[in-house]
């Protein structure tokens, strides 16, 4: 992997580091009486990262303390350097299609969790 050193890497919570309304199985956590599913292939991306230098930013449309909540829960308190809100406007020097960041994608499969046992 290129080197992250100087790089800061942005992470969303809700559909993006943890998934709602997913089948039970051993992987599943609570978080405030929400019963989510970790996403693993995001998880390791963002450990890689930070193994790499990179500073790790997690946002949530939820709130700041959403964001800090489901870090405690996944146990990423020492590779996240910051929670935030997901900001609703944004103010750039640079025209949209350069101020953007790549985006990447880790979207839920089921295949992830094929051979993960239920807990009923």
């Amino acid at each position: 992997m290129e080197d992250d050193m100087s790089k800061t890497v942005y992470c969303d919570v809700d559909e993006t580091l943890v998934f709602w309304n997913r089948p039970k199985c051993i992987h599943s956590i609570v978080v405030e009486g929400y019963i989510l599913l970790p996403n693993v292939k995001q998880i390791a991306k963002l450990r890689e990262h930070s193994e790499n230098g990179a500073e790790i930013v997690v946002w949530s449309g939820g709130g700041q303390a959403w964001a800090q909540t489901v870090v405690r829960a996944l146990q990423l308190e020492t590779i996240v350097a910051l929670c935030l809100t997901k900001p609703d406007i944004m103010y750039d020097d640079l025209p949209v299609p350069m101020s953007h960041a790549p985006v990447r994608h880790f979207p839920y499969d089921p295949m992830d969790h094929v051979n993960c046992p239920s807990e009923e």
